[in-house]
């Protein structure tokens, strides 16, 4: 019988040819993806940054009385900040160290926010010190909900 079987496999499963996937020629410059993280990077895994955001969130959470996400808190919903979002991005000009320009969200809004910045959230917008800042916070988490979850 063993014999019957690896006679079949000789004779009919052959093998595919393997090929190589072609290499992008070194003196090409680099294709960056759209939405990697390839601006921000430096800024988004710095120690500062890292440092920052913890606190931040922590605060936050403190605030809303263990309500995590700012958007969620609205919605009467309880979601743990996994992320600090810059509101206006900083590719848009958004001021990047100013807390009034940042909100602790959960992964989902988080999505939710970003899926709608492709087609603009159309939010008002003023100067901060650093760069631009929301000029009410309530706007975008209003946009959000809209557009957002499904509420019974």
């Amino acid at each position: 019988m063993a014999m019957y079987n690896d006679s079949y496999k000789q004779n009919n499963c052959q093998k595919m040819p393997r090929t190589r996937k072609p290499k992008r020629p070194s003196y090409l410059p680099k294709v960056r993806q759209p939405g990697s993280k390839g601006e921000n990077a430096k800024l988004y895994n710095s120690t500062r940054w890292r440092k920052y955001t913890g606190a931040y969130r922590i605060e936050q959470t403190i605030l809303r009385e263990g309500y995590g996400c700012e958007v969620a808190y609205h919605a009467d919903e309880m979601e743990s900040a996994n992320v600090t979002d810059h509101i206006i991005p900083i590719s848009a000009g958004g001021a990047v160290w100013d807390k009034r320009n940042h909100m602790a969200m959960s992964h989902h809004y988080h999505n939710v926010k970003r899926g709608h910045e492709k087609g603009g959230l159309g939010i008002r917008v003023m100067k901060g010190r650093d760069g631009l800042i929301p000029v009410d916070r309530m706007e975008i988490i209003n946009k959000l909900l809209k557009r957002g979850r499904v509420h019974d």
